[in-house]
């Protein structure tokens, strides 16, 4: 039995999500950077088992970041646009991300898609269990469980963010 292929066009992304991006977290929403990982989210959402698989094990950590600091920016970026999109797919990139085994940077990033949602007056736990159906065997256990936290564990504080709402920018900076 052969492997897998990549779904087309998923190889040139994952190249370009390789390309270096010091201060991408910083830079202005939206940004071309932010479209290669949503084309890239997206071609996983629309492929197969076998072939997300693939997408998986063809991910680097440097990439696995990207997705990361790309999770992050969305949770910032839902709430200016007022559009739940960002959070589906930054929440699905941090699903992606976990394939690299990079959890404990990502775990405290569920905290902020949590209290976007509630700006947003949309439901934290639909939110959560749709991004859970979608990413199916490829959910990381540790989103699946963390609407079950108790809600003084589900904050930006306590994952060390502080929340800035009058920026134009991030809403969330880190606070370590």
């Amino acid at each position: 039995m052969t492997a897998a292929a990549l779904p087309e066009g998923a190889e040139e992304l994952l190249r370009k999500l390789e390309e270096p991006s010091d201060g991408y977290l910083s830079w202005p929403l939206p940004h071309e950077r932010d479209e290669d990982c949503v084309r890239l989210i997206d071609s996983f959402l629309d492929s197969g088992t076998s072939e997300r698989r693939a997408m998986l094990e063809a991910l680097s950590l440097d990439q696995a970041q990207t997705l990361g600091v790309f999770a992050e920016r969305m949770a910032s970026h839902a709430v200016h646009s007022d559009s739940t999109e960002p959070l589906v797919r930054g929440l699905v990139a941090v699903g992606m991300a976990a394939a690299e085994d990079y959890s404990k940077e990502l775990i405290p990033l569920l905290a902020l898609f949590w209290r976007s949602a509630e700006h947003l007056t949309i439901d934290p736990d639909a939110l959560f269990a749709t991004v859970s159906e979608l990413l199916g065997d490829e959910a990381p256990g540790w989103l699946l469980s963390f609407p079950e936290r108790e809600p003084a564990n589900r904050t930006p504080e306590v994952m060390m963010y502080e929340e800035t709402l009058d920026s134009s920018e991030l809403l969330y900076r880190r606070a370590w």
